[in-house]
């Protein structure tokens, strides 16, 4: 019976030692592989979630809600419908996704004003394909369509909005679109 011990203070073999050469070699190598294998599958771990935080908050993420609300573009009324959801979100849990192409500040901001509903962010133009399937529209329940008051989206808001509309449609046939 050979106990094996090995952490970044203390390397050893604890109270009981290999009985001939054969086995003090495999514990050696066992105590190095453990010293390279440990490190690396924690490098990993972090490596993987920090990449995906990192995608969520730049609104690169893929959405896994399902029976979701999606908020494409956004302006003054996109407050009044997340005022009005977060009082309603005390009666019934509810997800939403703000889709549009604001800095992640600014959809983080808005995100941080209703800590109690679970929003996520996707970053681009509800014309591409793409970016409706990041936001899950095919599983979504409805899809709100808000005129883009940005100053690049204002010249050309309405075509956008017929624009994303078929898109949506194209892809999520019986979601409902307002």
């Amino acid at each position: 019976e050979v106990e094996i011990t090995s952490n970044t203070d203390l390397i050893g073999y604890g109270d009981k030692v290999p009985p001939d050469w054969f086995s003090k070699v495999i514990v050696m190598i066992a105590i190095l592989l453990s010293m390279v294998v440990t490190p690396m599958l924690s490098a990993s771990i972090t490596s993987f979630m920090v990449t995906n935080e990192l995608k969520q908050a730049q609104g690169m993420s893929e959405v896994s809600f399902e029976d979701h609300i999606v908020i494409s573009g956004w302006n003054r009324s996109g407050k009044m419908i997340l005022d009005r959801l977060y009082i309603d979100r005390l009666k019934t849990p509810m997800n939403i996704v703000l889709l549009n192409s604001y800095s992640s500040e600014t959809n983080q901001e808005i995100i941080e004003q209703y800590p109690k509903i679970k929003i996520q962010f996707i970053h681009g133009e509800p014309t591409s394909k793409g970016v409706l399937q990041r936001a899950n529209v095919s599983k979504a329940k409805s899809v709100l369509m808000l005129a883009d008051t940005s100053p690049e989206g204002i010249v050309k808001s309405d075509e956008q909005m017929l624009l994303a509309t078929l898109a949506i449609r194209h892809i999520a046939p019986k979601v409902w679109i307002c």
